[in-house]
């Protein structure tokens, strides 16, 4: 896969970073690597080195699918790209979803499109502060994407608060 001009990096970067910060935010798995540069052996343009599990309960499974569907859908949502999914990522959901590839379909579409929302209601800010720290490093380790993790997702953050009715006095 080409990543040659910056756009093209810019896009990998934000694929890759979705996947990392969704399996953190979820709780899917523990991230060993995150990178953007061409893995020759899978033939992809980045990589984000989340083990899986073989055996998950189904909320598990459900969160799984997700994490692999993050890349596709942040692409969507925060460059404006439009590609369907496909690759590595769309054959490991779908054998994780199980069933017949029409059951597979639905639940794999139906997973990005739940991922689209999270990622336009509260995981924006932190995919696209995590994608740019990746573009500029091309490459970061399990330790240095825990620190990370916590810089753009600490508890405190305030998009990450539900809304609260408060009476609050305005001072003049």
């Amino acid at each position: 896969m080409r990543t040659d001009t910056s756009k093209e990096l810019w896009r990998v970067a934000v694929h890759e970073a979705a996947h990392w910060i969704f399996s953190e935010w979820a709780g899917v798995g523990n991230v060993e690597r995150v990178t953007i540069v061409p893995c020759a052996e899978k033939k992809t343009a980045g990589c984000c080195h989340t083990p899986l599990q073989n055996t998950y309960s189904p909320e598990g499974k459900r969160m799984a699918i997700m994490m692999l569907c993050a890349g596709r859908a942040a692409e969507n949502v925060l460059t404006g790209t439009r590609r369907y999914l496909d690759g590595p990522d769309f054959l490991r959901a779908h054998e994780l979803a199980g069933g017949n590839w029409f059951h597979k379909h639905l639940v794999v579409q139906g997973a990005k499109r739940q991922v689209e929302e999270y990622i336009r209601g509260v995981l924006w800010v932190p995919i696209l502060t995590a994608a740019s720290l990746l573009y500029e490093a091309k490459t970061i380790e399990r330790e240095d994407a825990r620190d990370i993790w916590y810089c753009v997702m600490p508890e405190e953050q305030p998009w990450l608060l539900p809304t609260m009715d408060v009476d609050v006095e305005v001072v003049p």
